[in-house]
């Protein structure tokens, strides 16, 4: 996960969400994107909403990323990464890898 992560700071976080070779990953990725904060602008994701978070994982679909929306009460998904507070950071942590076990997919 760490070479990915650095990966981050040379392509962009986006991408590298992108172009995961599996769900899981891409979520795990995100999750710890998010748990170190890694999400700024050394990773060219300064401007990244909690939507465009959600969408840059391309296996997520858009029931899904709306679930963790409402679960986290982030609305349409319109606020930055970087300005959520802890307890939204970590709620979205929580509802992405609940969905990389499989409890909450589909659900």
């Amino acid at each position: 996960m760490a070479g990915v992560l650095h990966e981050a700071f040379r392509v962009g976080l986006a991408y590298v969400l992108r172009t995961a070779p599996s769900r899981g990953f891409a979520l795990e990725a995100a999750s710890v994107a998010l748990e170190e904060r890694l999400v700024g602008p050394d990773t060219t994701s300064d401007r990244m909403s909690a939507a465009d978070l959600l969408a840059a994982v391309e296996q997520l679909s858009q029931t899904e990323q709306a679930m963790v929306l409402g679960r986290v009460r982030l609305g349409n998904g319109d606020t930055l990464v970087s300005q959520l507070r802890s307890g939204n950071c970590e709620s979205v942590v929580r509802a992405l890898r609940r969905l990389a076990s499989g409890a909450g997919r589909g659900a």
